[in-house]
């Protein structure tokens, strides 16, 4: 059973590119995000307990570099309301404090 949200997730404006550190292909576009996780919709479903390496493209705005770095493990996978996409609910996992700070400061500057 998933764990319940402690935290509120705040929905972005702008849907920041995601991509695999591996491979470097973008892998989605968040939609939500806290300090503990994130929602990314993707072409391709990804299944619950995969972990990968992200690397996320911050904007210009932002001021605190050009990207972050973390792991994110897959809490939940479900077909979207559009049929070609699927929403994910990642964990963010070792995330540094630093980019905690990138963190909050997408969601202050980009929440509704």
């Amino acid at each position: 059973m998933v764990e319940k949200k402690r935290l509120k997730r705040r929905n972005l404006l702008y849907y920041l590119k995601v991509f695999d550190r591996d491979s470097n292909k973008q892998v989605g576009r968040m939609v939500d995000i806290t300090i503990e996780g994130m929602m990314l919709i993707s072409e391709k479903p990804f299944v619950a307990g995969y972990v990968f390496q992200c690397k996320m493209e911050l904007p210009d705005e932002i001021g605190k570099g050009s990207e972050i770095f973390f792991n994110a493990k897959c809490a939940w996978c479900k077909k979207s309301d559009n049929p070609d996409i699927y929403d994910n609910g990642f964990q963010l996992l070792n995330v540094s404090q630093d980019d905690i700070e990138v963190i909050e400061s997408l969601i202050r500057w980009f929440k509704f």
